[in-house]
């Protein structure tokens, strides 16, 4: 299990159960490692490489905060779009090839009335979906609550939310994504519907 922090969530608490969890094979990874190698998971027959969430005070500093707006979204878009690609480089072993990352990407549909926070979802602080790794077999994409798959270079799906958090999302189909990702990096993806939860 591979699980990363979400901008709902709270990393610094990720990161003090990640010790704990690595003894039941569970990896997190809640803040932005500073070591970029940490965010590789090495796994049997492949490998996952995870980015969390990155916060706007990761990218940015107090003083281009204060500039016109524009320039900062442009700033984090571009920073952030680097860190993809630089993650692309990550991959050095053989087998599937799995990157997960939490954010925004363009072209991502969201509800009229969803809930989503509408601060990370402007149309500025979007990454742009070619910034995505072409070494990538499969993008694993979460912050989006609308299952949906991502026009890309690479496979690029939203999971989606796996229940209804607001009345935005009443009409949504909520589902589960399951991958498979051969030896050569072929993938064969579809959903299983929910249809009822506890």
């Amino acid at each position: 299990v591979v699980v990363i922090a979400g901008n709902h969530d709270s990393s610094e608490s990720f990161d003090a159960w990640r010790r704990l969890a690595e003894l039941a094979g569970i990896h997190i990874i809640g803040r932005v490692p500073a070591d970029p190698q940490a965010m590789v998971v090495p796994l049997p027959s492949g490998t996952v490489v995870a980015l969390p969430w990155v916060p706007e005070r990761y990218v940015l500093s107090w003083e281009s905060l204060s500039e016109r707006p524009g320039m900062v979204q442009a700033q984090y878009s571009e920073t952030v779009g680097a860190m993809l690609q630089q993650a692309g480089a990550l991959f050095t072993a053989p087998g599937p090839r799995v990157l997960m990352y939490h954010g925004y990407l363009s072209g991502a549909a969201l509800s009229a009335d969803s809930g989503e926070r509408a601060h990370h979802t402007t149309r500025g602080f979007a990454v742009r979906s070619f910034d995505l790794p072409a070494q990538a077999h499969y993008v694993a994409l979460g912050h989006i609550h609308r299952a949906q798959q991502i026009a890309s270079h690479v496979p690029a799906y939203y999971s989606g939310s796996p229940m209804q958090l607001d009345f935005g999302e009443g009409g949504h189909e909520k589902s589960v994504r399951i991958v498979d990702v051969s030896e050569h990096g072929a993938v064969d993806t579809w959903t299983v519907p929910l249809t009822k939860g506890q």
